[in-house]
């Protein structure tokens, strides 16, 4: 890590454009440069982040395979079934899925951090 400046991780998975990235986004702004890396991770177009941050900020765009937005889309139709236990098998089931869909997500996230913890 580079003597005397702390790095500051954003990680937003945001479903739109909005709080989840306006208020970090005013965060870094008002951030002393000298002492902090803002670093920030999202799943937003980049051209949307940049435009925010002002190119104040380090960013990385990882995506994951099995978003928020899917998750809710799998819950509303599976919730038409009425039989509590099948419902609760298939949600166990895509959770499951979800899991390992998004393992990528998770070691992408992992190695960002790890290279900013060695600066």
């Amino acid at each position: 890590m580079t003597k005397g400046k702390a790095t500051i991780l954003y990680v937003d998975q945001a479903l739109s454009f909005g709080g989840s990235i306006v208020v970090p986004g005013g965060m870094i702004e008002g951030l002393d440069k000298e002492k902090y890396r803002p670093v920030v991770v999202g799943e937003m177009d980049e051209s949307i982040l940049n435009f925010r941050l002002q190119e104040q900020a380090k960013i990385y765009l990882v995506p994951r395979l099995f978003n928020y937005m899917q998750w809710e889309r799998v819950v509303s139709a599976v919730k038409q079934i009425k039989l509590r236990l099948l419902f609760k098998l298939i949600i166990y089931l895509m959770s499951a899925i979800r899991s390992l869909a998004n393992v990528t997500y998770i070691v992408r996230l992992a190695r960002i951090i790890l290279t900013w913890q060695i600066r």
